[in-house]
């Protein structure tokens, strides 16, 4: 699997085409805090895979949640035409380790599903990161105490 994580374009393009190296270091941090969270709520909610279950004569599947997932991230700050847009990939394995030591299949309907979470985690980060009271981002208003 290939999940790939952006953020909005606004910030994408606040992040690239300011010259504020602390606005930049927080949209980084938000977007890590967003990748990292949505990747928890994959392998607690989509992590696991079906196996037959041996305690039956019939062909009879159940479902066996995993002891995690494994993949390798890799992060992008421009597209493949040079605009900004920062975003992740993660290349998530489809073999991955079940409680009983053994490597099946992950579950592919959950994972899709389950990494759309991304979307609302980095809004939600980037509205804290606005109202905390950033002035690049408030125009040097106070929003919030």
């Amino acid at each position: 699997f290939d999940l790939t994580f952006c953020a909005p374009k606004s910030v994408s393009l606040l992040w690239g085409l300011g010259d504020d190296p602390e606005l930049r270091t927080l949209i980084d941090h938000a977007h890590q805090e967003a990748v990292s969270e949505a990747l928890d709520y994959v392998s607690e909610h989509a992590g696991y895979t079906r196996r037959q279950d041996p305690t039956v004569s019939e062909k009879q599947l159940m479902i066996e949640k995993l002891r995690g997932i494994s993949g390798v991230k890799y992060e992008h700050r421009t597209s493949r035409a040079g605009d900004p847009h920062v975003h992740s990939h993660v290349l998530l394995a489809n073999k991955q380790l079940c409680q009983d030591g053994k490597i099946r299949t992950l579950g592919s309907p959950a994972v899709r599903a389950s990494s759309r979470k991304f979307l609302a985690l980095m809004i939600e980060k980037c509205w804290k990161i606005s109202l905390l009271g950033h002035e690049k981002l408030t125009n040097g208003k106070k929003i919030m105490d």
